[in-house]
This record gives C-alpha cells, sequence and structure tokens, in this order.
C-alpha cells in the first residue's frame, strides 16, 4: 500500500480522525515551511549583472538595487512580488560597479556610489541626477545621516571616513572624520545618536566614531 506523505493534507486529515491531541494542521504547515523551495522567494530579474547593494525605501514600498551592470533601478514592491512590470532605472550611471546605497528619510532621493570613485545622488521622481561627489578612489560604503538629509558619510578605498553636506557645492572639500592607510568598508550614523558613527576597516576591524572629536 502507498505511504501517503507527511505533509499530505489528506494524510493529516486522516490522522487527526484517529487521535485529534495533535494539531496536525501546525505540523502540516511546519512541514511545507520546511520543504518548501519557492514559499519565500520571488526572484526580481532585470539586472545584466552581479548585484552589489539592495536597501528598502523607508517606507517599505519599494527597494533600490545596484551593482555590475553600473545601474540604479527602483522596484515597486507589490508590482515586483506579481511580476508586472520592469523597475525604473535612473537616468545617471556609474562607469563602473556600484557597491552601496541610501536614501533620504522623504524618499525622494537615492545615493549611490562605487568603483568609479563617486557618488550619486538620483531624484527618485525624474531619475535625473541631482548631484556628483567625487573621491580619489572607489566608495565602499556610505550613509545618509537620520535626522539631516542634506548630509552622508561615505567610507573609501582611500583609508578615509568623509562627511559631505549636498547644500554645499560639490567641489568644496569635505569633512574627514578618519584617516588610515588601509579601505574602510562602510561608515554607519548611529539612527538614534547620529553624532556616532561606527566604521569597518580592512584591517582596524569595528570602530566607533563621535563626528565632534574626529582624528
Amino acid at each position: 500500500m502507498t505511504q501517503l506523505s507527511s505533509i499530505n493534507p489528506l494524510s493529516c486529515f486522516l490522522n487527526r480522525q484517529v487521535d485529534d491531541r495533535i494539531d496536525y494542521c501546525k505540523r502540516l504547515v511546519d512541514s511545507r515551511l520546511q520543504t518548501s523551495e519557492n514559499l519565500f522567494r520571488k526572484d526580481l530579474l532585470a539586472h545584466y549583472g552581479c548585484v552589489n547593494a539592495i536597501e528598502f525605501f523607508k517606507d517599505g514600498d519599494m527597494i533600490v538595487s545596484g551593482g555590475d551592470d553600473r545601474r540604479v533601478l527602483v522596484w515597486k514592491l507589490q508590482q515586483a512580488l506579481q511580476g508586472l512590470g520592469l523597475p525604473i532605472a535612473m537616468r545617471a550611471q556609474h562607469g563602473s560597479n556600484i557597491f552601496c546605497l541610501g536614501q533620504d528619510s522623504t524618499n525622494t532621493k537615492i545615493f549611490s556610489g562605487g568603483n568609479d570613485d563617486q557618488v550619486i545622488i538620483h531624484d527618485v521622481t525624474t531619475g535625473d541626477p541631482l548631484n556628483y561627489f567625487l573621491h580619489e578612489k572607489p566608495v565602499y560604503g556610505l550613509s545618509v545621516h537620520p535626522e539631516n538629509d542634506n548630509l552622508f558619510s561615505s567610507a573609501g578605498d582611500d583609508g578615509r571616513v568623509l562627511i559631505f553636506d549636498i547644500r554645499e557645492p560639490s567641489t568644496n572639500e569635505p569633512f574627514c572624520l578618519a584617516q588610515y592607510e588601509t579601505p574602510f568598508h562602510s561608515a554607519m550614523f548611529n539612527p538614534v545618536e547620529p553624532r556616532k558613527i561606527a566604521t569597518a576597516n580592512a584591517e582596524e576591524g569595528v570602530s566607533m566614531w563621535d563626528v565632534r572629536k574626529p582624528m
């Protein structure tokens, strides 16, 4: 006689008639979760190469992605999950791989940094670039100030953590918070106390900084 699978609904129903002390419905759901290969995943296909960075918008309705194809793509989450339409591509492309992304608190600006030694600010509504902030070497990480959308930090291959004010001309020298001989891979504002920044360095490891007392 053929043995019914333990995750077969009919099997759970028959077993429940024999012994209702066991929650067979819960067992069925648990088994389904453990064995499913597609229950949690929806592939979003549009990039032409490796995807190196992805972020949710603050309201959770959209996500932004960037990668080796040098493009910044904005996905409307519900449409993407249903396979409806394509993501919106920002007009400005990087000259090389994109490594990091960020957004402001109003979901109107996207910040992207990468291997072409620059951070580009994109207008979400129009897709147009708003400004370019040049670096000396590749940008590996960035973070937008949680309380002031005009400020962002960047971490780079040149061993510096820089803080930019986008209200100033992009040619102005940024504030240098830290400088080492080895690359910084990330620099994140504390979401509750933004005067504090956590950094990750290739050799020095994790460090905490106070913007009031730079190196």
